[in-house]
């Protein structure tokens, strides 16, 4: 943190201030490593070039382990191979759906154009051929029907006139008896 303080001019003197500050640097280091049960690493370079480090459990672990954590970072921030193959596949699908529709027809040759429209015609006729067939099934179903509500309206029929009959039996009994 820098409290305003001015740079030093002074090579000696810049000298000793930078050997008590990275001692300071490096102890608070050590103290986090240690009080927080943390890695960290420390890389200092002097005016003079000269290398100061400190790594807890080791710098190279450190330096080791940061690398493998932007290379993460780097593989999340792109796009899956796949991803892109699957947008391609994505993009010729809706150009090929624009095409049926009647648009974006410049790009393709007459035969190109005549193939795409007989393609359409395939499964247009395709889809009549499927739901005449369900349509077919549903009536035959229908009909079956129909045809069990008739049978079943037959024989209460027969049932009703049965019971009439019975029913006129009776009251000739009563009126013969009487």
């Amino acid at each position: 943190m820098v409290r305003g303080k001015v740079p030093i001019e002074d090579p000696a003197a810049m000298q000793v201030s930078f050997s008590k500050l990275h001692k300071e640097l490096i102890t608070k280091a050590k103290e986090l490593s240690s009080m927080c049960d943390a890695q960290v690493g420390v890389i200092v370079f002097s005016a003079a070039s000269k290398l100061i480090y400190f790594g807890n459990p080791g710098i190279d672990e450190i330096i080791e382990r940061r690398d493998t954590h932007l290379d993460t970072i780097q593989a999340l921030e792109k796009p899956p191979l796949d991803l892109n193959v699957e947008e391609e596949k994505c993009d010729e699908e809706e150009l090929i759906v624009r095409q049926m529709e009647g648009e974006e027809l410049e790009n393709l040759s007459i035969m190109e154009q005549l193939n795409l429209i007989e393609e359409m015609l395939q499964k247009n006729l395709n889809r009549v051929k499927e739901q005449r067939q369900l349509n077919e099934k549903t009536i035959a179903e229908v009909q079956h029907t129909i045809h069990l509500v008739e049978e079943k309206d037959q024989k209460n029929k027969k049932g009703r006139r049965l019971n009439q009959f019975l029913l006129r039996m009776q009251i000739m009994r009563m009126v013969y008896i009487v």
